[in-house]
């Protein structure tokens, strides 16, 4: 896997949406002060690819990912796999509540050839195949895709770089947990834990089973024998069963054919005793006749009735209708009361035009004195102000009006009073506004006079379309009358007629009465000639009392004919009852001889019925004791399958849980390590160091530049221990990649190492590692680092900075 684009936004420290561009460098390095976010570059490339980060204690703790005033967070990672172009993208939502979740996960494959610049969503639109779109599918596709899962790309691609320097260190019972750990290796003591489990489970299975298998004692081979000697015992019995009922079925036959013969003499004698005519017949037959003759009177009545009251509707129907005489008269009589007022509404309208006239000419009066009175008034106030004026004038001096010289002072005359005339004016001021009241209520009484008189106008010539073509008044009245007398008369016909009516209904209901007494009669002889049918009554002739008489008669006979048939019937009957008996009980020895129970109800079909199901469960019995012979077989079987797994499971936990067995894996781990550290070392040193591994187990570095010596690693000097390290690093995580469930390929390494502590030759050293470990152009090579010297040996940088609670990513070519 190689990065080739980074897009973040809201994850961590990055709250603004920041892009990295890795497509065009093998070797960079992030730089920046601590705590600035550089490592959480590195968690965002875990997170993108597994939906965690390393440096989480939880690996589903998203929460981490967003500042807590962050509401949603987004990581999408574009790289590259065997040639193959990929994105993933992975968005994080904080719910109302606080709870933080992930709310999309994909992953997609991308053109070979697309361009890495622009927009994401751009980007992501060229989608060309979805892997993933949960987090559950994504972590397995991711896994497939890489060939590492998410605890062998946090051990072998981002590179736990301080962990080797212990590693190279340490003392050889630490190194060996150290390895029991970072290659898993623990996995075997849980697979001799879980091997000793199985082994104690198929022990107490066996155990179980053979408890089980003593319950199947009574399955032998004798017990199969008697079950099928029982059943085919019972089979012969069923198969002979229908000749063995035979005399058993015949006496049965017989005893029911007399008992049934009994009974139907029983039942003759039964019926012949009910033969008893109705009481009252005679009585009936008067009543009959009676109600007939009086049904034929009451409808001659009701006839005449109805005759009179069609004569009474003709004549009603000739007076005509009272309603409308009385409507017609009630015409008559408004029109005389609206003639009388409209010619009282005229004088009104006439008195109050008069009256108009005159309030109308007060009015003038009144309006003529009041412009007199004004006008006087002003002449008065015209005089009262010349005087005022004259009194002024001095003579030899102008006039003030006309600027003339006075010559001698006018000789004046008293005036009325000014007070007089405004009291003149109030005077017929009110005069004047009572004359033009009374104009309006003159006006106002004018203007109703005419509207009555103009509505009882309208009224008479509404009505008298009603009246024209009718007669008069009186002779309304006079057929008014007449229709009111055939009414009446036609009432009374009525009241006749109804009450006709209801006496011939009377009539006919009791001569129905008695049609059905006599009906039920004849329907009563019938039902009893029905009864004795069987013994041939005489036939009926209709005449219902000479029809009893003649079947009573009858009766009585055959009664004593039957009686004696019966009697003879009685003995043939309880010797069938005998012989039956003695058959069925044969019958019942042969089924207790046979071990059949005998039903409680016994008739030919129980105890075909109990063979029956004896034959059957004879049958279940062999079938049972066949089953319970092969269950124990299969109790033997999987008893000794549980002892051979109880075995098998005992030795392997055995195996398993010697400390040898550990010690030999670490051992072969550690070899093959060395072998690929050794060439590592040797590559990165040019050729100088290599690794191996003595007899105890110890790390010995071979210096060729001091004739092949071998010295212990702890004489390294730090750039020295920095390539061992790395070199061990790279086979280590190597060896991580082999175990992977998946074919991985490391040609992604990222460094997060302090390189703060090395001296300036000792950084040096590890620069040109790098510069080594990137130079073939086989891997993207990473670093995270705030030492100057070292981020300048690095041909990318991405210059990380925090302002406040905010990170940014600058891009800087060295």
């Amino acid at each position: 896997m190689r990065p080739l684009r980074l897009d973040i936004e809201g994850f961590g420290t990055f709250r603004d949406p920041v892009t990295l561009d890795f497509s065009d460098t093998d070797f960079f390095a992030l730089v920046g002060p601590t705590g600035s976010g550089k490592t959480t570059v590195i968690d965002a490339i875990c997170f993108a690819l597994y939906g965690s980060a390393p440096r989480w204690p939880r690996k589903n703790q998203v929460s981490l990912a967003l500042a807590p005033s962050t509401s949603h967070a987004r990581v999408a990672l574009v790289f590259v796999v065997a040639g193959k172009t990929y994105a993933a993208v992975r968005v994080l939502a904080r719910a109302a509540r606080g709870q933080v979740s992930t709310k999309q996960s994909r992953l997609i494959s991308l053109p070979a050839d697309i361009s890495l610049e622009g927009n994401l969503g751009d980007l992501l639109s060229e989608e060309l195949e979805s892997f993933a779109d949960s987090p559950a599918t994504m972590d397995e596709a991711v896994a497939r895709i890489l060939g590492l899962t998410f605890e062998h790309f946090t051990q072998s691609v981002v590179l736990p770089q301080g962990g080797f320097a212990k590693f190279l260190h340490a003392e050889k019972r630490e190194r060996q947990d150290m390895l029991v750990s970072l290659l898993g290796l623990s996995v075997y003591e849980k697979v001799a834990q879980r091997a000793n489990q199985l082994a104690k489970d198929a022990g107490i299975r066996a155990g179980t089973l053979t408890e089980e298998l003593r319950t199947y004692a009574d399955a032998t081979e004798a017990a199969e024998q008697a079950a099928a000697d029982r059943h085919r015992e019972l089979t012969t019995l069923e198969e002979g069963l229908e000749a063995m009922l035979k005399p058993w079925h015949d006496a049965d036959a017989s005893r029911a054919k007399t008992k049934e013969a009994a009974a139907a003499h029983e039942a003759s004698l039964t019926a012949l005793s009910t033969v008893v005519a109705p009481a009252g017949l005679t009585a009936l037959a008067d009543d009959r006749a009676a109600a007939t003759a009086g049904l034929t009177s009451a409808e001659k009545a009701e006839s005449v009735a109805d005759a009179s009251v069609e004569a009474a509707e003709a004549t009603a129907a000739e007076a005509g209708d009272v309603g409308t005489w009385k409507q017609l008269i009630d015409a008559h009589a408004q029109f005389g009361d609206l003639t009388a007022r409209e010619a009282g509404a005229a004088g009104e309208a006439a008195a109050t035009a008069s009256a108009l006239e005159q309030a109308r000419s007060t009015a003038q009066a009144a309006d003529g004195d009041l412009e007199a009175a004004r006008a006087l008034r002003e002449k008065v106030r015209i005089a009262h102000q010349a005087d005022d004026l004259a009194a002024t004038l001095v003579p030899g001096e102008p006039c003030p009006v006309c600027l003339q010289t006075v010559a001698t002072l006018p000789d004046r005359f008293a005036h009325e009073g000014l007070a007089e005339a405004d009291v003149r004016v109030a005077a017929t001021e009110t005069a004047r506004k009572v004359a033009h009241t009374a104009l309006s209520d003159a006006q106002l009484a004018n203007q109703r006079a005419l509207d009555a008189l103009a509505h009882l106008g309208d009224d008479l010539a509404a009505l008298g379309p009603t009246l024209d073509g009718q007669p008069d008044a009186a002779a309304a009245q006079t057929s008014y009358a007449a229709a009111v007398e055939a009414t009446g008369a036609l009432t009374t016909a009525t009241q006749v007629a109804r009450t006709a009516r209801e006496a011939a209904r009377k009539a006919r209901e009791a001569l129905k009465a008695l049609d059905d007494r006599w009906a039920d009669a004849g329907r009563l002889l019938g039902q009893t000639r029905d009864r004795v049918a069987q013994l041939a009554p005489p036939e009926a002739t209709g005449d219902h009392i000479a029809d009893w008489e003649t079947l009573t008669t009858w009766a009585r006979a055959k009664a004593d004919e039957v009686a004696v048939l019966s009697a003879e019937l009685d003995k043939q009957r309880l010797l069938a009852e005998q012989e039956e008996a003695r058959q069925r009980a044969s019958v019942l020895k042969v089924l207790q001889r046979a071990g059949v129970d005998a039903p409680e109800r016994f008739t030919e079909v129980t105890v075909h019925s109990a063979v029956a199901k004896a034959v059957s469960d004879a049958a279940a019995a062999v079938t049972r004791v066949k089953e319970r012979r092969a269950g124990a077989k299969r109790l033997e079987k999987e008893i000794e399958k549980q002892r051979a797994s109880e075995v098998l499971h005992k030795e392997l936990g055995n195996l398993l849980n010697a400390r040898n067995f550990e010690r030999w894996m670490v051992e072969e781990a550690l070899q093959a390590m060395m072998v690929e550290a050794s060439a590592n070392l040797s590559q990165l040193s040019g050729g100088q160091f290599e690794l191996v591994i003595d007899d105890k187990q110890d790390i010995l570095v071979v210096d060729h530049n001091d004739a092949s010596s071998l010295r212990p690693v702890q004489t390294l000097s730090g750039g020295e221990t920095f390539q061992a390290s790395l070199a061990l690093a790279l086979a280590l995580s190597s060896q991580i990649a082999a175990l992977s469930p998946h074919t991985g390929q490391l040609d992604t390494i990222l460094l997060d190492e302090g390189f703060g502590t090395l001296d300036p030759s000792t950084l040096d050293v590890v620069a040109s590692t790098l510069e080594q470990l990137a130079g073939g152009g086989e891997r993207t090579v990473g670093l995270v680092t705030h030492v100057a010297a070292l981020a300048e040996r690095v041909p990318v940088q991405f210059k990380v900075k925090r302002e406040g609670s905010r990170s940014s990513i600058e891009k800087v070519w060295a």
